[in-house]
């Protein structure tokens, strides 16, 4: 028998971003100078039925934060 918040948290029902939500990730990344947790919050408002996993959503700002070659 299934536990009833399987859903949530097998992979096989995950929400993946799709891309309006990776370019809402890199603009308010690289323009908002916003911590993840509002980030994250700004995004949950906009698409109520996406669940995001922590991990996953530090993985996506990852990809578009500026990196400063260090000398």
């Amino acid at each position: 028998m299934l536990l009833p918040d399987t859903k949530e948290y097998s992979s096989k029902y995950w929400n993946t971003f799709n891309d309006d939500i990776f370019k809402k990730i890199q603009f308010l990344t690289e323009y908002g100078n916003l911590s993840t947790t509002i980030q994250q919050s700004l995004l949950k408002a906009k698409f109520l039925a996406l669940s995001i996993l922590d991990y996953d959503f530090a993985n996506a700002i990852q990809k578009y934060k500026i990196k400063v070659d260090v000398i």
